[in-house]
């Protein structure tokens, strides 16, 4: 349940910094459309961010080395 939270307090703030950074007005017409835009085009870089990063991961060599100093 609090990990539920934490995700819906972080998008909403993310939500909130896409309006106040764009100066968008909820009251307007068409700005309700904006904000989707942005947010859901931000989102779509987040989870672009994430697989370039999860690709990275697996391409790393996780085999243990042992080092042998005598």
């Amino acid at each position: 349940m609090k990990a539920m939270l934490i995700i819906v307090v972080f998008l909403l703030m993310n939500a909130f910094f896409i309006i106040s950074n764009n100066n968008l007005a909820l009251k307007d017409e068409g700005s309700i459309g904006r904000v989707y835009d942005l947010y859901f085009s931000w989102v779509g870089g987040v989870m672009n961010n994430i697989v370039k990063i999860s690709g990275e991961i697996v391409k790393l060599d996780w085999v243990a080395i042992e080092n042998s100093t005598g």
